[in-house]
């Protein structure tokens, strides 16, 4: 079977997303030679609850496409046709059985929603044969990008293994809720690989101090930023394709950005690595862990963007001796010791970040 797929038309509005694609499959296979070709053009009108209605119970999300009507020879496609309705909360998703929502002769489905968060949906067709059509370009309830990340902490970072520790991991310390209340999230379980939490920022590209979307996701050994799904393409929500400064924050590292902005669009792109330049960080503020190998500053306790007296103070003096998920836990191996102050804070006492 070959398939081909053409986008035929795309409305961005406020409050809903429109959008029209026309998939064209051509069957060339023996068996098939005598059947039909399906030109399948699917509108899929995603509603944010405020548009539609909001009932006493729950908020509800509004599907709806264009019928399929013909084939690719212009001639009447004959009923029934399935809407095979795919959705998930993640724009990264993949369309899989897990996921698969209803399969409908409807050209609408109604869908009850949970509070704060977002939905995201394709459509695949099938004629009375079972013979589908390619899937639509994935629509949502809201804007995203997606963007691929990948920085080392240098707290936990072991340059006799060129990785990261994930002591904080082995030792069950990590929270199933991310430590920045900005960007709240909860998980079931975390992954064998995470070291930590992290804070994914981007920022206007003429005002890197303008914060246009956050959302927290976990780190892995090797740097990379990951998804609660454990994929490494992250979904940022709430804007649109452009470009976008990258910033990443830690509990008790100091927080990095990319030196320029960076073109994000609805599909993953190249990472963007600050492990292999200390120049692809905004105005230097990187550290060098080990020769061609950067990464971020350990020590800011208090998560100010300073490392201070204070974060000794406050911070460490009060926390030594103890264990657990500490802020003072700065080579983050789950104790506050000597060496947190010792080897990490002395170093760096007086140093700041560099994002706005």
């Amino acid at each position: 079977m070959r398939i081909k797929s053409r986008l035929c038309e795309k409305d961005h509005g406020f409050f809903r997303k429109k959008h029209l694609y026309c998939l064209k499959l051509a069957f060339n296979e023996p068996l098939l030679d005598t059947m039909p070709n399906l030109q399948t053009c699917i509108r899929i009108v995603l509603m944010a609850a405020a548009g539609i209605a909001v009932s006493a119970q729950a908020e509800t999300l509004q599907l709806s496409w264009q019928a399929v009507t013909q084939d690719t020879l212009g001639q009447s496609e004959s009923a029934p046709l399935y809407y095979a309705i795919h959705i998930d909360t993640l724009p990264t998703f993949s369309p899989s059985p897990e996921n698969l929502l209803a399969a409908t002769t409807a050209t609408s489905y109604t869908l009850p929603t949970q509070t704060g968060k977002n939905y995201f949906v394709v459509i695949r067709v099938y004629d009375s044969w079972g013979n589908a059509s390619d899937y639509s370009e994935k629509a949502g309830s809201v804007p995203w990008v997606v963007g691929e990340v990948r920085l080392q902490l240098e707290g936990a970072y072991d340059a006799a293994g060129d990785s990261m520790r994930t002591i904080l991991r082995q030792r069950d310390l990590l929270p199933l809720h991310s430590p920045y209340s900005a960007a709240a999230r909860e998980t079931e379980t975390v992954p064998e690989s995470t070291v930590d939490w992290i804070e994914v920022q981007l920022r206007d590209a003429e005002d890197p101090a303008v914060i246009r979307s956050r959302k927290s996701f976990f780190l892995d050994q090797n740097g990379y930023a990951r998804e609660l799904d454990g994929t490494t393409q992250l979904g940022l929500t709430g804007v649109g394709p452009g470009s976008y400064y990258i910033a990443v924050s830690h509990r008790n590292h100091l927080a990095v950005m990319s030196a320029q902005p960076q073109l994000l669009q609805t599909e993953a792109s190249e990472a963007y690595d600050f492990s292999d330049d200390g120049a692809r960080f905004y105005q230097n503020g990187g550290l060098e862990l080990e020769p061609g190998v950067w990464g971020s500053i350990s020590s800011d306790a208090n998560h100010n963007g300073q490392v201070q007296n204070n974060d000794k103070n406050d911070y460490w003096r009060t926390q030594v001796g103890l264990s657990g998920y500490r802020e003072a836990d700065f080579n983050l191996n789950g104790e506050v010791q000597n060496n947190d102050k010792n080897d990490y804070w002395r170093r760096h006492v007086g140093r700041g970040t560099q994002v706005p």
